[in-house]
C-alpha cells in the first residue's frame, strides 16, 4: 500500500478529512476520540491489507472546525462526506470514545456495522471528564459544553442513551471497568466511563452486541489492544463478512481471542 495521505470531502457542514489511501476496496473507518493524539492507530491498515482503512479526528482535533459542533452536526458531516466520497462502497465504522457517540449517530445507508469503544453514553456516569475542565488547550469550551456538559464552573447531563435504541446498523460494543462513584479517588489513568444506565441501555438495544475487559479503563486501545483487535475483527464479520475479518499478524503472534470468549454485559 501507498504512503497514507489525507482526503478533503467538502460538505455543507464543511471540510472533513480521511487520513489513509484509497483504493477503491470495502472501508474500515476508525474516527477518534477527543483530544486523540494525531497517531492514535495510525498503522491499522496493517492489519487489514485487503481494506481501504481510514481514520478521521473529530472535527477541530488535527483537523478543520466545523460550521457548528455537536454530535448530530459531525454525524451528519461523515455522513455527507462518506456519501460522496465513496458512494455505495461498504463500510464498517470503528469510534472511539465520543468518535464512538458519532459512530452511532450515522445514517449512511453504506455503514454496514459500527463498533464502539468506550462510548460515554451517559455523561454523569462519566463525571471523571470534568478533569478536562482544567487540562483542555484554549478554544476547546465549546466543545466541552455541547458534547459534554462540561462548563467552566458547572456541569450539566448530556443523554446519547437514544442513540443506541433507534433502529440503525449492527452494533459492536466493548467497555472496561464501570466508572467509580462520584466523588471515590480515581486511579491511575483514566476509568471506564460507562456505567450502569448505560449498560443496561446496551443490553437492552436490539442491534447491540457488548463485551467488557475486566481490569481495564477507558483507554483499551492502550490497555487491551488484542480484544480491541478482536472487536475489530467482530464488527468486520457482521458488516463485511467472515473474509474480511481475519487480520495480518506480526510474525510470532497468535490470533486474538474470539469475541465469543469475551465476558457478556450480562456476565458482569
Amino acid at each position: 500500500m501507498g504512503k497514507p495521505g489525507v482526503i478533503q470531502v467538502r460538505t455543507d457542514f464543511g471540510v472533513i478529512e480521511f487520513r489513509g489511501v484509497d483504493r477503491g476496496r470495502p472501508i474500515l473507518l476508525l474516527i477518534t476520540g477527543t483530544l486523540a493524539s494525531e497517531d492514535v492507530m495510525d498503522r491499522l491498515w496493517e492489519r487489514f491489507p485487503a481494506l481501504d482503512v481510514l481514520r478521521a479526528h473529530l472535527p477541530g482535533n488535527h483537523c478543520p472546525p466545523l460550521v457548528s459542533t455537536s454530535v448530530g452536526v459531525f454525524a451528519a458531516a461523515y455522513d455527507a462526506a462518506i456519501a460522496r466520497a465513496f458512494g455505495e462502497r461498504p463500510v464498517v465504522v470503528a469510534g472511539l470514545s465520543v468518535g464512538a457517540l458519532v459512530a452511532f449517530a450515522l445514517r449512511a445507508p453504506s455503514v454496514r456495522a459500527v463498533l464502539g469503544i468506550e462510548p460515554p453514553l451517559v455523561m454523569s456516569e462519566a463525571w471523571p471528564l470534568a478533569m478536562l475542565r482544567e487540562l483542555a488547550p484554549p478554544g476547546y469550551a465549546d466543545f466541552l459544553w455541547t458534547v459534554m456538559g462540561i462548563g467552566p464552573e458547572t456541569t450539566e447531563e448530556r443523554d446519547y442513551r437514544p442513540l443506541v435504541a433507534r433502529p440503525g446498523p449492527p452494533l459492536i460494543v466493548l467497555l472496561g471497568d464501570p466508572p467509580p462513584n462520584v466523588g471515590d479517588d480515581l486511579p491511575a489513568g483514566t476509568p471506564g466511563l460507562v456505567g450502569a444506565r448505560s449498560r443496561e441501555a446496551l443490553r437492552d438495544s436490539p442491534r447491540a452486541e457488548a463485551r467488557f475487559v475486566p481490569g481495564v479503563g477507558h483507554h483499551l486501545v492502550r490497555d487491551a489492544p488484542v480484544q480491541v483487535l478482536t472487536a475489530i475483527c467482530r464488527a468486520l464479520e457482521v458488516g463485511l463478512g467472515p473474509a474480511y475479518a481475519r487480520p495480518t499478524l506480526p510474525p510470532g503472534q497468535g490470533p486474538p481471542p474470539s469475541w465469543a470468549s469475551l465476558k457478556a454485559l450480562a456476565d458482569a
